[in-house]
């Protein structure tokens, strides 16, 4: 079957390939809320532990939908910081933690914490309590 775009053969055709890759050039820049629904108002904090457990430290990554270098495309001059809707806040916390995990980070040390918080201070203030939590309690 042909491609009514480009008249090449329908599996071929470069548009429908680019429409349906979520993360193609020319992706929706409207966020589907109501799928996203759980995941609104939470910060995610890729956070490492000393070895009793405690709070070490930690990178935080924004919220959905706010501003993200990470999700921007990427210009050719490195001085040209751009900006876009976050997609994907989650993904940034475990790539972070896989960041860590290769440069020898023990996997007991690290988790991934997404508190519910309206700022990024109360969010990493949460998250050292959740942290101090499962130290004590052993779970959420």
């Amino acid at each position: 079957m042909l491609c009514a775009c480009c008249s090449t053969g329908r599996s071929q055709c470069t548009a429908r390939v680019r429409s349906t890759f979520p993360y193609a050039v020319n992706r929706p820049r409207v966020l589907p809320v109501g799928t996203l629904a759980g995941l609104v108002g939470r910060y995610f904090i890729a956070v490492s532990l000393n070895e009793d457990g405690s709070f070490r430290g930690g990178n935080g990554f924004w919220r959905l939908g706010d501003p993200c270098t990470r999700c921007a495309d990427r210009p050719l001059d490195p001085s040209d910081v751009r900006r876009e809707l976050c997609r994907n806040p989650r993904g940034h916390a475990w790539a972070q933690m896989d960041m860590w995990r290769s440069s020898g980070l023990p996997e007991s040390g690290m988790r991934v914490l997404a508190p519910r918080a309206t700022s990024y201070e109360e969010a990493r203030a949460r998250a050292i309590d959740m942290c101090e939590q499962i130290r004590t309690v052993g779970h959420l």
